[in-house]
Parts: C-alpha cells; structure tokens; sequence
C-alpha cells in the first residue's frame, strides 16, 4: 500500500520515480485523500497505478490493521479547496506503546477543525504520541500552539532541504516545539531519518 497525503509535485515525484518503468516496487493499493476523487490533478497517480493496484480514498475514520497489531487510522480526510495543502490527510500509525502522526502539508484552519473535533480527541493516545511528522516541512502557517497541545508529541521530525527556499522550518515552530519540550530532528541537518519502534530511543 502507498498512501498519498496530498497532490502537490514534492510530495508525489519520488512516488512516480518510483514506480516508474524500470521499477521493482509492487504495490497492490494506491491510497489517495478523500478530495482526490474526481480531482484531474491526481490523474497521473492514478494511471501510473492502473496496471497494478486498486485506488481508493481515505475517510475520515477509516482503519486498517495488520496481524502483527500495526493499525493506520484516518483522523481527517482532508478538504476541497483552492489550496491544494487543504487535501492533506491526518493519519495515525500504531504498534504497541508506539505511535505516529502524519500530517501532510495540513493548514492551520484544518488543525483548528480536526482539533476541536470530540471523535479525534477520543481516538489519540491519553499521553500524547511518540513521533510527529511536522506539517508543512514546519512552515508557520501549521504546528499551532492547540495542536501540539493535543497530541503532545516527544520527537518531531521536520522534512526540509538545506537552503530552501523558503527558509523552513519557521523560527515560529521551533520556538513552540522548544517551549515544549519536544526533540526535533530535521532532515536539513541529519539527512533521512529513520525510526525503528522496536528499538529503545528509535
């Protein structure tokens, strides 16, 4: 399964590249935002997967889990709108005491929805989650003070390239994180990251 939080090119290039002609990836189910479906910008996804998996969309609510007691949950689905960030999807991967949120480039008026939203509440972790991947590659207009409140992350990593051009992640967002006490890892500076669940400090 690939699941695709939103169709903006630097999120979906590498997918693409990936499942290219001379590709060894196999993927059985293609997994797009709710706002996807009949939207003609997520056209080549959906025919870079029509020989080799099934396309389906995300709702909010929506749970799959495996035998090994790993689940991914859909706390939102993302919006319609203008601005392609809106599609973005918020989905919360589990495996015993471990957990993780993936949030797109989620907006900061979307935070402010899917946050004040009871089922959400009801549906995270009581002592925050173990990993968040910052919205936005930690621009300002994500990562509000509510937000990071809720879901109390310990580690945040931050997907961002040095230089960027648009100087991420924010002073803003740092600070907050800081404030909180919150261990930051950002790609900038530490090259891919990878977490390991079964192991003690990831």
């Amino acid at each position: 399964m690939i699941l695709v939080s939103h169709g903006d090119e630097d999120h979906i290039n590498g997918i693409l590249y990936l499942m290219g002609p001379e590709s060894v990836i196999s993927c059985g189910r293609l997994v797009l935002p709710e706002p996807a479906e009949g939207d003609p910008a997520y056209d080549g996804l959906r025919e870079a997967f029509s020989d080799q998996a099934k396309v389906s969309y995300l709702s909010d609510g929506m749970k799959a889990e495996d035998r090994s007691g790993l689940s991914m949950e859909c706390l939102y689905a993302g919006r319609k709108g203008e601005d392609r960030n809106r599609n973005s999807s918020v989905v919360l991967l589990r495996k015993d005491s471990f957990s993780m949120l993936f949030t797109g480039d989620t907006t900061a008026e979307d935070e402010r929805e899917f946050c004040a939203d009871p089922s959400v509440r009801e549906r995270i972790p009581q002592n925050g989650i173990t990993v968040l991947k910052v919205a936005h590659h930690g621009s300002s207009s994500s990562s509000t003070e509510e937000f990071l409140d809720l879901f109390h992350p310990e580690t945040a990593v931050i997907s961002c390239g040095r230089k960027n051009r648009y100087g991420h992640p924010s002073e803003e967002v740092l600070k907050r994180l800081e404030e909180r006490n919150i261990r930051v890892l950002q790609t900038k500076e530490l090259g891919a990251v990878r977490i390991d669940p079964g192991r003690e400090n990831g």
